[in-house]
């Protein structure tokens, strides 16, 4: 039978409201009487129960995260550096998978309120913005990360997507290719990056840039996949620890200091160059002017 309070008590021949101060570190108890509650709660295996100390009121000291799908490497990335962070900041991390599936995201939610996290991350394109506005009601700070949720108020950080596929294609302008292909999912931050490179491609025609013949290949995110892949991938890096220390801090900053400006953190990316891109051949140039 799982062990109680009550099992705690009777075996340390104490009272429950002893057993509560020394889990609670409240009220002026004797050393003596706080080890032997201690000692017999390891005995017994015990551990208190988080969600009943929220029920006190107390803090949980507990982060929810949403992710769209933890195998992806950059996600993967990111909340690792999240739960670092946290873990730092003295939380710990109740991680969901959505898979970007309206009720999955319900169902997440409702688990989350009900173990009483202090707080939400959200690293998805969260589909049902409504279930956020009621968290929200709820007073459960939440805070967005590489995403943008319309129609609500909270913080978010983010990488500035126009800025980072600007520099993938204006890289591969100077080496000298013009017929470029970008391949996207459909999301939000995709949209940015092929405008950019579109507005790069713009550039190219002034320039009058021959049409080449070898490919280059420049990726987004620089995961660990970027370095153990051959060749070596030339990628647009996020800063992924950066991030997470922004969106844990703000969130756990909303938790103590409740605002009605939230703050939208955009960060810098940074072109990674490696061996997957090169100069356009002089032979392959002149093939394909004549």
């Amino acid at each position: 039978m799982k062990p109680t309070i009550y099992s705690v008590a009777e075996e340390a021949g104490v009272s429950i409201s002893t057993v509560s101060k020394v889990i609670n570190q409240t009220g002026h108890i004797s050393e003596r009487t706080r080890q032997k509650v201690i000692e017999v709660m390891a005995q017994l295996n015990y551990h208190p129960s988080v969600v009943a100390s929220a029920l006190t009121g107390k803090p949980t000291k507990t982060i929810g995260l949403l992710v769209p799908d933890i195998s992806n490497p950059f996600f993967a990335d990111l909340a690792r550096s999240i739960e670092d962070r946290s873990h730092e900041r003295g939380f710990h991390v109740v991680m969901c998978n959505t898979d970007n599936d309206a009720e999955k995201e319900k169902k997440y939610l409702s688990l989350l309120i009900r173990q009483r996290i202090d707080g939400l991350i959200v690293a998805s394109a969260f589909r049902n913005a409504n279930l956020l506005k009621n968290m929200l009601k709820q007073d459960i700070p939440i805070s967005v990360i590489a995403s943008e949720i319309p129609h609500i108020s909270v913080n978010t950080v983010t990488v500035d997507d126009y800025k980072g596929s600007y520099l993938a294609a204006d890289y591969l302008l100077s080496l000298h290719h013009k017929k470029i292909a970008i391949i996207t999912e459909n999301a939000k931050s995709n949209h940015a990056r092929l405008d950019a490179f579109r507005d790069a491609m713009q550039a190219a025609k002034e320039f009058k840039i021959d049409v080449p013949q070898d490919l280059s290949v420049i990726g987004f995110d620089n995961t660990v996949l970027s370095t153990t892949i051959t060749p070596m991938l030339t990628t647009v890096a996020q800063p992924t620890k950066e991030m997470a220390v922004n969106v844990v801090d703000l969130l756990i900053r909303e938790m103590k200091y409740p605002v009605i400006h939230k703050e939208h953190l955009l960060l810098e990316p940074k072109l990674i160059i490696r061996k997957s891109t090169a100069p356009l051949r002089r032979d392959a140039t002149a093939s394909t002017n004549n």
